[in-house]
């Protein structure tokens, strides 16, 4: 009995059983091939490509919230410029009056009046 080789043994077994196992002695090395060599490789590369679009999705995303970053501060910078604007000319026009008060004042020949004590008083 252990001088038959192997493939005189499956001779002898009748086709019902040695089709169904050479089928699945197929399946299952299609399965073990996939298994070990192709789906590490296809994992592989669709891990490359998923990164590879993820980190330029990123990097759109930071140059647009970068470019709304210097769109907000061009237009608060803008509005600072404004209201500054509207501030000194607002302090212009007060000068402006002031200077016209103190001159209608001088015209008018109006004096101070306080006394040399009073000013003396407020120096001390």
């Amino acid at each position: 009995m252990f001088g038959i080789s192997l493939l005189a043994l499956l001779n002898r077994l009748p086709a019902v059983i040695v089709a169904p196992v050479a089928v699945a002695a197929s399946l299952y090395a299609g399965h073990l091939w996939n298994v070990v060599y192709h789906d590490p490789h296809v994992r592989a590369a669709a891990r490359t490509e998923y990164v590879n679009e993820v980190t330029a999705k990123a990097d759109e995303e930071m140059r647009r919230e970068m470019q709304r970053q210097k769109d907000a501060g061009a237009a608060a910078v803008e509005q600072l410029n404004k209201t500054l604007a509207a501030q000194q000319a607002d302090h212009d026009a007060a000068v402006q009056k002031l200077e016209q008060e103190i001159a209608d004042y001088e015209k008018a020949g109006a004096r101070c009046p306080l006394t040399q004590p009073d000013l003396d008083w407020l120096h001390q």
